[in-house]
């Protein structure tokens, strides 16, 4: 069983909220709480899976290893996380990661604070 976390981008006020945070949320179920309510966020969750530095992965984190620069997504379809690679037609899926590959992952930022690292690279 992977452990249930959750942070929580606020739309209007461009900042990331995370339990334990000076917004007084001290939970993840506070979290989500706090933040579902009538507020405009995204919330995000954690994978289950930390990066080759032991970083906590996200959905909306992205990363890089030996396929490129990609995202991580929560593909509803398939109840899944997935990399979404830049410029590939492909995208990994963390069973493949938690089999073999794990440890190349490097988390580099996100889509909601770094937006820029969405745009391709030539």
């Amino acid at each position: 069983m992977r452990e249930i976390k959750f942070r929580a981008w606020s739309i209007d006020n461009e900042v990331m909220y995370q339990p334990g945070d000076e917004y007084g949320t001290t939970t993840d179920l506070d979290c989500v709480r706090y933040f579902s309510e009538g507020q405009n966020v995204i919330l995000l969750q954690f994978t289950g899976l930390t990066d080759s530095e032991g970083t906590d992965l996200y959905d909306g984190d992205v990363v890089v290893d030996n396929n490129g620069r990609g995202f991580i997504e929560y593909v509803d379809d398939c109840a899944a996380f997935r990399v979404n690679y830049f410029g590939n037609t492909h995208a990994k899926w963390f069973y493949d990661y938690l089999t073999r590959e794990l440890k190349t992952l490097l988390k580099i930022g996100n889509i909601h604070q770094q937006p820029e690292l969405l745009e391709q690279s030539s």
